[in-house]
């Protein structure tokens, strides 16, 4: 249903690029120090938010659609135009469905974990905030970890240290942004290099 909904004639944002950033999603998800960080549910967000991150790309930009006036823009009042279609859609097509719902099962406290982690991980693809989440992820996470481990003289980051630095959440939710981020818009090689020892 989902690639049904991506667009064939769009020459970058289609279904290939959806299961290309998922199957690259999937990579880093079995990166090491990821899977010590990451819990299911932000595995499976990760991997949902990537096949479903540009679902129904019409091949223009949210600026474009906001000067035009398109329908969309206007809905979402001019904000995260096409982040937020992409997301919004893909839970309509999903529980509209009993036979293709795959969160029915789910709790209500869970649903609502893992919307709301898809949710932000979709928003984190808007180009106008990409500075803001990238800076987010230097100054939290790749600096600290920098300095700790990669300066001689400098104070050691113990492994203990680490995971308890990475594993909270506000820096579990920048590390999923980032990823989606690095994935959605560059090659794996360069994502590997931007993520170090990740």
């Amino acid at each position: 249903v989902m690639q049904d909904h991506y667009h064939s004639d769009n020459c970058y944002h289609n279904a290939t690029h959806g299961a290309d950033v998922m199957q690259s999603s999937a990579y880093f998800l079995q990166r090491d120090r990821i899977k010590s960080v990451f819990d299911e549910m932000d595995e499976v967000a990760s991997l949902l938010g990537a096949l479903v991150h540009d679902l129904d790309h019409p091949g223009r930009t949210n600026p474009f659609l906001i000067n035009s006036q398109h329908r969309l823009a206007l809905l979402y009042n001019d904000m995260s135009v096409l982040e937020s279609h992409h997301v919004s859609l893909c839970f309509q097509l999903t529980t509209r469905d009993d036979r293709i719902n795959i969160f029915k099962n789910m709790s209500r406290e869970d649903f609502k974990t893992l919307r709301h982690s898809m949710v932000d991980i979709v928003l984190a693809t808007e180009m106008a905030r990409h500075f803001e989440h990238v800076g987010k992820f230097t100054n939290q996470i790749v600096a600290p970890l920098i300095a700790k481990e990669g300066e001689e003289g400098a104070e050691q980051i113990t492994a203990e240290e680490s995971f308890e630095m990475l594993t909270k959440p506000e820096n579990r939710t920048l590390i999923k942004r980032v990823l989606i981020k690095l994935l959605g818009h560059q090659q794996p090689v360069q994502a590997t290099q931007a993520l170090p020892g990740m």
